[in-house]
């Protein structure tokens, strides 16, 4: 395989071929390598394939989850959910919920154009529009929502200046 881009998480590196597959390498306890499989003391030193993404313009890894941008616009996601930064508010999040989730698509995000993860606390994307849509942690205003001790497992919609 050729690489066309490379993106490093906390604990894991990714990268995306010329053949619009993703591939990742690197620390593993979350599921965040997306290849199905995960454990406390799971390393993988070797790249592999993330399972079923066949269709990648960019690969964003976080701390404990990975995200892709699709050639749809979409985004699909993997690893833990504890902060919410799968984007799913149908899977549990906080501090009892860090299981290992595969790959899975953000519901409703559509015609997505860049994207980006925080180490572990949030992701945030830009739409074809310019609008800017987080989800995440909101503990300090990080997703562009008014403060309060919580974590927002969908995306919302950052209110952005006037220009």
């Amino acid at each position: 395989k050729v690489l066309t881009q490379i993106r490093f998480g906390a604990f894991h590196t990714c990268a995306r071929a010329s053949d619009a597959t993703a591939l990742c390498w690197g620390r593993n306890q979350y599921g965040e390598l997306g290849n199905g499989e995960s454990g406390i003391e799971l390393t993988v030193p070797v790249p592999v394939a993330v399972e079923g993404l066949t269709d990648v313009v960019s690969v964003h890894p976080g701390g404990f989850s990975t995200c892709a941008l699709t050639t749809q616009g979409r985004v699909k996601c993997w690893g833990s959910n504890e902060t919410g930064t799968l984007g799913d508010p149908s899977l549990p999040y906080g501090l009892g919920a860090t299981q290992a989730w595969g790959v899975r698509e953000v519901p409703g995000l559509t015609d997505v154009v860049d994207l980006s993860l925080s180490d572990n606390t949030h992701a945030c994307a830009v739409k074809k529009d310019g609008s800017v849509w987080c989800w995440g942690i909101n503990y300090r205003g990080e997703i562009g929502q008014p403060v309060g001790d919580e974590v927002i497992g969908e995306p919302m919609r950052v209110d952005l200046p006037a220009p």
